[in-house]
Parts: structure tokens; sequence; C-alpha cells
């Protein structure tokens, strides 16, 4: 029977989606009755989620073989549609890139409710794919029909909650930095880890993915006659490796034009090696807000044994408590555990925790600094040198909110873009007296950080740039709609230390006492708190920075020529003395304090990592001061030479 039979009235709106369903069903043949009841029961769905009645009638014609088929090519359709120009339906000029229509939306949104009534191993792969094209069409300036279709799918997969699914909508979540689309992947994550009776974070460790890779983090790529291999090696770079009569060797690489087919053919399992690795980096350092804890073995399981998470797990530093005593270290290769005076084995049982500063003792913290530095450790990212943050006398006063990091002048656009990067939800201003908040959801606490900004006189931006005045922090529970704001002292002190501490990021990075141009703006209302900022008091951040300098100035070849005091870095060059702080890597040149203006140059001095870009470049101009009188760069020179 053709696809005539079919009653295609609901699919005929003249998008991508339609075309290519319609394309779909050119051949079709079978009993065209069931389908159309599908169809009609489809486009009968109404309300922002399927009710229960709906979905069990679903479930019942979707049974039917060809019902099943056509719901199949449906959902599918939306990853094989192209984008169309169509004519808007109020307007008389186009819309480009035309995926789904309001009216296509209602009827997809159906078919990807209707999809978790049914099994098949298709269901999962499509409604993945097909969230993941309308947010993308959408995030790249097409069009969907309002946000249906994505959040049709990831109620779907959060209903079906297999770990297939539950890894979908983790894929979906790291894909997106679309904060209504995180919202709504959380809950559905969260509403599967509560009826699996787990925490969103034990959740999440159950469906780490692999990146393909086998048990010792390899996987196989053939290649016509050429046999290679993807490595995940032990920091954490993922290459290709060849086969050649000594083995497997990087360097054993086959003819150029052999390799190259090879080297086309393992590009994408790289990628999706390389993907998972950033993954669980991100996973695990979210950790640091949770004080969960694992027995050995589950441990050894979940985190050493895996392919992905073991070689992330023996970068950082464990606790492992057992009868009273308590040791920390980080797992070797061989099964033994490093400690910063030496090795020894692992436990036989014990409770492990990921180790956190804020909860550790400060001579520790001070053993595991000076071991991370002597060995030249890398870890994936920063722990031993973690800034903390307990709460404060003046925080417990003030009861349901900080001032720590109100009041300072920030460039919206660069804080807008770390927003974004640490995964916060946020407000972007465009306009004089706008008030805006980013917020941080910490899943297993059920809490959410809420850090609140307002824009300053657009007149005073710079570039184009908003500027806007930092405000308050606080927390609410998470999904409390009145946002009733939570006592700082209910708060569990590692969700505070991480939530400010991405606050502090924000300061650190936006504010305008980074600005090294500032002081030649003229006269600004902000000339008072760029100086502050600029050559003030140090932030936790800046006394972390400070901590690890100590420990990195003797290893220079300058070190002799360089001193560290409470808020600088000294530095005696061959023309003058200079002040670089320790925060905002500002100049003061001795004795009378002269600004000196220094921009700096594109690329990364070669410092020991992971610390932070102020680091580098606090480095990298103490390098070239000490060296002053070979400075050539003429806005340089022009600045050292002493008033007259």
């Amino acid at each position: 029977m053709s696809g005539d039979s079919l009653d295609i009235s609901a699919l005929a709106a003249g998008d991508g989606w339609s075309k290519a369903v319609l394309s779909g069903l050119a051949d079709w043949d079978g009993d065209a009755a069931p389908s159309n009841l599908l169809l009609r029961h489809l486009t009968a769905a109404t309300g922002s989620k399927p009710t229960d009645a709906w979905r069990r009638r679903a479930g019942q014609l979707a049974a039917e073989p060809g019902a099943r088929r056509l719901l199949r090519l449906l959902i599918e359709a939306v990853a094989a549609a192209e984008v169309d120009l169509t004519p808007h339906p109020y307007e008389s000029y186009p819309i480009d890139r035309l995926l789904v229509s309001p009216q296509s939306g209602d009827v997809l949104r159906a078919a990807c409710w209707a999809a978790a009534t049914v099994e098949g191993p298709w269901v999962v792969p499509a409604l993945q794919e097909a969230a993941l094209r309308t947010i993308k069409v959408t995030e790249k300036g097409g069009s969907v029909e309002s946000v249906k279709v994505p959040n049709a799918c990831i109620h779907s997969l959060g209903v079906i909650a297999t770990t297939e699914a539950i890894a979908s909508l983790q894929a979906l979540q790291r894909s997106t930095r679309h904060s209504g689309y995180r919202t709504r992947i959380g809950s559905a994550l969260e509403a599967a880890a509560a009826s699996a009776g787990l925490s969103p974070s034990q959740l999440s460790e159950r469906v780490v993915p692999d990146g393909g890779l086998d048990a010792d983090g390899r996987r196989l790529i053939q290649s016509g006659p050429v046999t290679a291999r993807i490595a995940l090696a032990a920091d954490l770079r993922v290459s290709i490796e060849w086969q050649s009569q000594r083995g497997w060797d990087p360097a054993a690489a086959p003819p150029p034009d052999v390799a190259a087919q090879a080297k086309i053919a393992a590009k994408e399992p790289i990628k999706e090696a390389k993907a998972a690795v950033a993954a669980e980096c991100r996973r695990l350092e979210e950790l640091l807000s949770c004080d969960r804890s694992w027995p050995l073995e589950e441990w050894r399981g979940r985190y050493l044994g895996h392919p992905v998470t073991g070689p992330v797990t023996r970068h950082l530093i464990w606790v492992f408590e057992t009868d009273g005593a308590r040791v920390t270290g980080m797992p070797a290769a061989d099964g033994t555990l490093r400690t910063t005076d030496g090795s020894r084995d692992l436990p036989a049982e014990a409770t492990v925790r990921l180790w956190h500063p804020l909860l550790a003792p400060a001579g520790e913290v001070r053993d595991w600094r000076d071991h991370i530095v002597r060995v030249g450790e890398r870890q994936p990212f920063r722990q031993a040198f973690r800034e903390s943050y307990p709460c404060t006398p003046a925080e417990l006063d003030t009861r349901t909110y900080s001032n720590r990091f109100a009041g300072h002048v920030l460039r919206h656009r660069q804080a807008y873009a770390l927003f974004k990067e640490r995964v916060w939800a946020a407000t972007f201003l465009d306009n004089v007296g706008e008030r805006g908040s980013a917020r941080r959801d910490f899943p297993d606490a059920a809490l959410t950080a809420v850090f609140r900004y307002s824009s300053l006189n657009v007149a005073d931006s710079v570039h184009g740039n908003v500027l806007c005045s930092s405000d308050r922090v606080s927390f609410h529970r998470t999904g409390d709609r009145a946002r009733v704001p939570v006592p700082l002292q209910e708060v569990p002190v590692l969700v505070f230390s991480e939530a400010m501490r991405d606050v502090d990021l924000f300061i650190s990075v936006a504010s305008i006492g980074l600005d090294p141009h500032w002081a030649d703006h003229g006269e600004n209302a902000y000339l008072e708190y760029w100086q502050e900022f600029s050559f003030g008091e140090l932030t936790e951040t800046s006394l972390v920075r400070r901590d690890a300098l100590a420990r990195l100035l003797p290893k220079l070849k300058i070190a002799s020529r360089l001193e560290l005091t409470e808020r600088f870095l000294r530095v005696r060059g061959r023309l003058n003395s200079y002040k670089i702080h320790l925060g905002s890597a500002g100049i003061l040149i001795e004795p009378d304090d002269r600004y000196l203006c220094i921009v700096p140059a594109a690329g990364r001095t070669a410092v020991m990592l992971p610390f932070d870009e102020v680091l580098n470049l606090i480095v990298s101009k103490a390098l070239l001061l000490a060296a002053d009188d070979k400075i050539t760069d003429p806005s340089i020179v022009s600045q050292l030479a002493p008033r007259t």
C-alpha cells in the first residue's frame, strides 16, 4: 500500500523535518489503519507533559509493527532533515533555516513522548540524536518550534531511565551551555536517581562512557592492511600507535599514503576518547563539592579499574580511612599508593574519599603542595593547590547571604563567558539599570548557589563591553520557586567553598583591575577601585598563587633576583627594581611606585601547571624585568627611564 493511504495532513507543514518524513514515506507499504490511529493520537496530545492515560494509549497503538515503524521514522527524520527556507505565517519575509515548524513541533513532540512507551535498540539513540540536532540548530540560529522537541526527548529519556538513556542525558548535558536545557536535563537525571534510590553523583558514576577503549585503555583501528590503535597514556593524552616488529610504537608509522588513511579512520575514535577523558575530569572535579565515600572494593571497580576514570584517578589525591587510621595518597598503576614520603600498599579494606584541602590538616596540605611541585605532578584539575573558603563570622552574622565578593567592577562579557564555562546559568545584561544573576546547581545537596550583579552606566563601558557590579551570594533549595534563602550555616561546607571559589574566579578574571590600560582612560568613576584591586589586599585565589610561587621560584634561573613579599613579587633588574602584584600582575617601579604598563604577548610561559594564567603572567613579567636592560619594545623602554 502506498504512502498516499496514510493521513499525512499533519506532516505537510513545509519545513525540513516534514520533507524528510514525506521522503521516507514515498515507498511506504503495509496496513495504513494502525498508523493513522497513531498519527491521530499524536495530533491530539496537549500540555507540557503527556498524561498517564495518553501514554498508555500511545503504547497500545505503537505495539503494532507498522505504527512502530512510522514512529521510528518520525523521530529519526530529525537527524536526516535539512533546514528549509519557509515563509513566516505572519510576515512577508522568509525565515531561514527552518527545521521544525510550529505545526510540526506538536506532532514531533508527541512522537518523542510516545517513544518512551516502546522497546527497541533504536529508541534511545534516536531520541538523543533528535534532541542534539534540535538544540544545536537553535544555538546556531536556526528555528525549531519553541523548545518542545528537545524537551520531549529529555523527558522520555528520563522516563526510560536505563543505563543507556542516562548516559544519553549526560552526553546531552555536556554538549550544551543552554541553561534551560541543562536545567531540564538535570531534573530528569535527578528524577532517575531518586527512582533508583541513588544520589545524582552515584547515578553518574554508574554510566561513565569508556570512549570505546578496552580495559587497558586501548582501541584497535583496522584500515586496509594497516593495524593501528589509539591509546590513553598515563598523562591522559590520547595518541595513535602503529604495529611493528618491535610491538606497538607511535613512531613506527607506515608509508605516508597508507598512514593517512589510518589516521582518517582513527579521527573519530580519538575524538571520542578525548571527549570521554574531558568529561571524566569535569565529573571528578564536581565531586569535590560532595562529601562522598566508597567502600574500597566499589571504588576499585568504579574508579581505579575503569579504562577512562582509572588514569584520571591516579593523578588525584584520595583519603583512605580504616580502623581509625587515615592515610592520603595517589594510587599508582602497579596497585600501590604514592604518598608524600614514598609509597605503600593499598589497605585491604578502607573507606575512600576524594581529598579536599578544606577538610585536611594544614600540615598535610603543605606536604602535598611540596610533593606536587617536587615531582612535577600534573593534576587534571587543581586539587592540591585548590582554594578553600570556609564561612566567616561576618557571613554567619548576615545569616542568609555573603557580601565577600560584593562591590567589584567587572567586564560583563568576560564574566558571562566564565559563567558559561563553569556551568552557571546566567542573565546577560545589555542596558543600564539591569539586574541579573548567575546560578549553579549542586544536585547532591539539592541546593542552588546564586551570584547577583547589576549593570553600571553604559557610558563607562570599555570597547562596547558593559560593566557590571558584583553583589551578594546566597543559596536556596533547588526547585524552590520562591527561592527562599537558606541560612549559610545549613549549607554544606564543601558546597559553600566550591561556590565561593567560582565567584572568586569570576572576580579575579573579569575585574577591570586586570586591565593594564585602565589608568589611561582619563577621568572615570572606577579609577580608585582599579588601583585598590591592582595593588591591594590579596584574595584567597591570590594567596594560593603566592603559595605556588614560593615553591616555583627556587626552580627559576633568576631566583637570586627575586623576593616574595606579602603582596608582591619583587624583581631586581639591571635598570630598576620592580614590584609585581600577586593578584593582578600589575607592576610598580620602585622606589616611587610608578605604574608600569606591560601588555602580555600571546602565548604561555613554560611554567609547571596546573595553576593559573595570572601566575604564568607574573613569571613571564619577572623574567622580562630581570633583564630590563635588554628590553627593546619602545612602549616599555619609554616607561623605564627615571623621572626628572
